[in-house]
C-alpha cells in the first residue's frame, strides 16, 4: 500500500500586529486563530512554512513577521504578487505595491541578504532549462487549498468553484 505523507503546510500570516492583519483578512479575530493554529503545528511537528505577501498595509511591519517566524524555527515565503480574488472582484488589487515599492524592497532585501540574489539566480537558471512537460503550477499536483471553512480546493484562486456532481455520462468507467 503507498502513503503519501504531507510535505507541509503553508499558513498566511500578514503582520504580528492584530489590527493590520485582520484588515488585511477582513475577518476580525483572524489574527488570534492563525497565530494559534500556527503553534499548534509546531507544536505536533507539521512542517509549516508562513506565507507572507508584501503589500500596501503591512510593508512596514513585515519583518516582524520574519523575526517571529526564525524564533520558532520556521520559513516565511514572500512576493509581491496580488491576484485578483476567488470571487472574481478585484478592489484587492489596490493593496499592490507600486513598481518603484517593489524595487526598493527587493534592493534592501540585497543589501540585507547576500545569498538572496544567488538564490534568485538560480531559481532563474532552473526556469531557463524547464522541459515541455514539467509542471508549472502545482494545482492539483502537490498541493491543495483549505479554507476558513473547511472546503477544500486545488488553490486559493479557486475558491469561488462550486463542487457539482460529475455527470454519470462522462464518468470514466
Amino acid at each position: 500500500m503507498e502513503t503519501n505523507l504531507l510535505l507541509g503546510v503553508q499558513v498566511s500570516l500578514y503582520s504580528m500586529n492584530p489590527n493590520i492583519h485582520d484588515e488585511i483578512t477582513q475577518v476580525k479575530g483572524s489574527f488570534e486563530k492563525t497565530k494559534n493554529a500556527i503553534l499548534k503545528l509546531i507544536e505536533n511537528d507539521i512542517p509549516l512554512q508562513i506565507s507572507c505577501p508584501i503589500m500596501k498595509q503591512n510593508k512596514s511591519c513585515y519583518d516582524d513577521v520574519k523575526n517571529w517566524a526564525k524564533k520558532h524555527k520556521l520559513r516565511v515565503g514572500s512576493d509581491f504578487v496580488i491576484i485578483g480574488r476567488y470571487n472574481n472582484t478585484t478592489e484587492n488589487l489596490n493593496n499592490r505595491l507600486s513598481m518603484d515599492e517593489v524595487k526598493n524592497f527587493i534592493n534592501d532585501i540585497i543589501v540585507n541578504d547576500t545569498s538572496y540574489l544567488e538564490q534568485m539566480e538560480k531559481e532563474a537558471e532552473k526556469k531557463k532549462n524547464r522541459a515541455a512537460d514539467d509542471y508549472v503550477c502545482s494545482i492539483c499536483h502537490s498541493s491543495i487549498c483549505i479554507a476558513e471553512n473547511g472546503n477544500v480546493y486545488p488553490c486559493a484562486g479557486w475558491q469561488g468553484l462550486k463542487h457539482q456532481e460529475i455527470p454519470t455520462s462522462i464518468r470514466q468507467p
